[in-house]
């Protein structure tokens, strides 16, 4: 589990945009695979915020999308991807993801995946 200055308040990430100008943040990028969306929003801040959002659409069990969600935060710790200064990310699993696996050969499969969108 990331500390908590390193954790990103989901609602705040989707405030409206005229709220968003009165906090200084700049406009977000967006990228894109058939599991995963990553949306990217620039901040004045000297660490980087994620947040991670599976939704009741990937799989009807709570513990299977706790497990894809812990998954993901243990790869984004292992790389360290929040010491880089200044993002706010936020990481959408789409209901394809199921497609790669749950266990060993899904966890690899998974970092696969958002490698690609991270580089």
């Amino acid at each position: 589990m990331f500390e908590k200055k390193y954790r990103l308040p989901i609602q705040q990430f989707y405030l409206k945009e005229s709220l968003l100008n009165t906090n200084n943040n700049l406009p977000e990028t967006v990228r894109k695979n058939s599991f995963f969306i990553v949306k990217t929003r620039k901040t004045k801040l000297p660490f980087s915020r994620f947040g991670v959002a599976v939704g009741s659409k990937v799989d009807k069990l709570a513990t299977r999308r706790n497990f894809i969600r812990r998954n993901v935060i243990k790869w984004l710790q292992s790389t360290n991807f929040h010491q880089k200064p200044g993002k706010d990310v936020m990481i959408i699993t789409l209901p394809k993801i199921k497609a790669l696996g749950v266990g060993k050969k899904g966890i690899k499969n998974i970092q696969v995946e958002l490698l690609k969108l991270f580089n």
